[in-house]
C-alpha cells in the first residue's frame, strides 16, 4: 500500500514606519527605478525594464578605485514595500537575480538593518559568465549561522535576528566592481520580499503523490527532492518551472514504496 506520510519543504537558499508597512513584494522596475538609489560610485539607469549598473573608470588623475555598488531600497523605494514588520508581512524569504554585461563579478552581497543592527548575508556563488540570469534566495527563518551574520558581532543571536524583523529599515545588495581600470555593467530585473514556498497540499492519485507548492517565483527552476522516512537520505525526484504562483506536480511512486518525504529546492 503507497502511502504519504508528510511533506516537507526547505530551501537553500528586501523596516517601522508610520506610513509605509512591508509587504510581499516584487520589484520587476517595469516603470523605472521606483525609488532605488545607488549610495555610491556607480550610475544607475532605468533600461528595458531593469536596474542597470554602471561601473565607470574616473578619468586621470583620479586614482582608480574599485567602489562596490550599494544598490538601496528605504522607506520611500517600492512603496514602502520592502521597510517594516517582515513578521507582520509573513516576508521570510529575500531574493533578487542578476546577471553580468560585460564582466564577472565576485559574489554579491545581501544586507538588511534595523536602525543600528545590521545583518549580512554573502553568497559563495558567484557571477562566473556573461549574459547568463543568476538568481539568489535566502531565507529570513531558522537561520543559520554560515549564512548570516551580523556586523560587529562575533556571533549570529538568533533571536535578535527575528526580533529586528519587526523593524526593517533598509534593504541593501552589494555588487563589487570587478575591475578598477575597466568599465563593467549589470542587471537586475527582480528584487523580491516573500513568504517561503510550502507544500499547500499533497494526495495520492492512482501511482502518483501530487503536491501542489506555493508560492513560487515562475521564472526559477526548482527541484524536487524526496527521501524514505528511514534513511533520510535526499534524492532528486522531478524538476519544478513554475507558470504561475501555485503549482502542482505529480511524482510517480515506486511499487511497495513507504512513506516518503518531499522537500523543495531552487
Amino acid at each position: 500500500m503507497r502511502c504519504l506520510q508528510r511533506v516537507l519543504f526547505w530551501v537553500f537558499a528586501l523596516m517601522v514606519s508610520a506610513v509605509h508597512g512591508a509587504d510581499v513584494y516584487r520589484e520587476d522596475f517595469v516603470d523605472g527605478i521606483n525609488g532605488w538609489a545607488c549610495l555610491s560610485g556607480p550610475l544607475l539607469q532605468h533600461t528595458n525594464e531593469m536596474l542597470r549598473v554602471t561601473f565607470v573608470v574616473p578619468p586621470p588623475p583620479a586614482p582608480p578605485v574599485p567602489t562596490p555598488a550599494m544598490l538601496y531600497s528605504g522607506a520611500d523605494a517600492s512603496g514602502g514595500a520592502f521597510t517594516g514588520n517582515y513578521q507582520q508581512a509573513g516576508i521570510s524569504l529575500l531574493g533578487f537575480r542578476v546577471r553580468a554585461v560585460t564582466l564577472t563579478n565576485s559574489a554579491p552581497v545581501l544586507r538588511w538593518a534595523s536602525g543600528t543592527n545590521v545583518f549580512i548575508r554573502a553568497f559563495g556563488d558567484g557571477i562566473a559568465q556573461t549574459g547568463a540570469w543568476y538568481n539568489y534566495a535566502t531565507s529570513l527563518k531558522d537561520v543559520s549561522e554560515t549564512e548570516w551574520s551580523q556586523e560587529g558581532q562575533a556571533t549570529l543571536d538568533r533571536e535578535h535576528f527575528a526580533a529586528c524583523l519587526t523593524n526593517v529599515t533598509e534593504v541593501r545588495i552589494v555588487i563589487n566592481n570587478p575591475s578598477a581600470m575597466f568599465s563593467s555593467q549589470f542587471e537586475l530585473d527582480a528584487i523580491y520580499a516573500d513568504q517561503l514556498p510550502a507544500a499547500e497540499s499533497a494526495h495520492i492519485a492512482g501511482t502518483d503523490a501530487v503536491i501542489v507548492w506555493s508560492p513560487l517565483q515562475t521564472d526559477l527552476t526548482y527541484t524536487v527532492q524526496e527521501a524514505s522516512m528511514k534513511s533520510g537520505t535526499w534524492e532528486l525526484a522531478a524538476a519544478l518551472n513554475p507558470t504561475a504562483r501555485t503549482h502542482s506536480i505529480a511524482i510517480p511512486l515506486a511499487t511497495n514504496a513507504g512513506p516518503r518525504s518531499y522537500r523543495l529546492k531552487n
